[in-house]
């Protein structure tokens, strides 16, 4: 598991609400949907990266932690979850974890993902935290 802090201004959309990109609001937090509108263009453009490195990722899907993209890896899978550290210095917090026990999967997909965001010139200040 780790969990990656940095800035993306190109891909942060700090004018978009949730009205201007979301089909639904999520009625208990309106906060979040109006978070995750902002991230919507990063969630889509790691998702390309990744399918550039060869790593199998899903669509974003919206829910209530942030955007998900998961990877299958052998009965279990990958989960990647792009959300927000509240609009901090560091709008941007990924999380990748293992579900089903495939720790060397998950290990690996880390690596990927860290060699795409300290390769794009659109990621700034990248942070790794792997002792979570």
């Amino acid at each position: 598991m780790a969990q990656f802090t940095f800035k993306a201004p190109a891909l942060f959309e700090a004018a978009t609400t949730a009205a201007d990109t979301l089909d639904w609001v999520h009625h208990d937090s309106p906060e979040v949907s109006e978070q995750l509108a902002k991230h919507k263009r990063f969630a889509f453009w790691l998702k390309s990266k990744m399918d550039e490195k060869g790593l199998d990722a899903s669509n974003p899907h919206m829910g209530e932690g942030g955007w998900m993209i998961t990877l299958d890896s052998g009965e279990g899978f990958i989960l990647c979850i792009v959300s927000s550290d509240s609009g901090g210095e560091k709008p941007f917090d990924l999380l990748v974890t293992e579900i089903g026990g495939y720790e060397e999967d998950c290990l690996k997909t880390t690596a990927a993902i860290e060699a795409i965001l300290s390769e794009a010139e659109e990621v700034e200040d990248l942070e790794v935290d792997r002792n979570i």
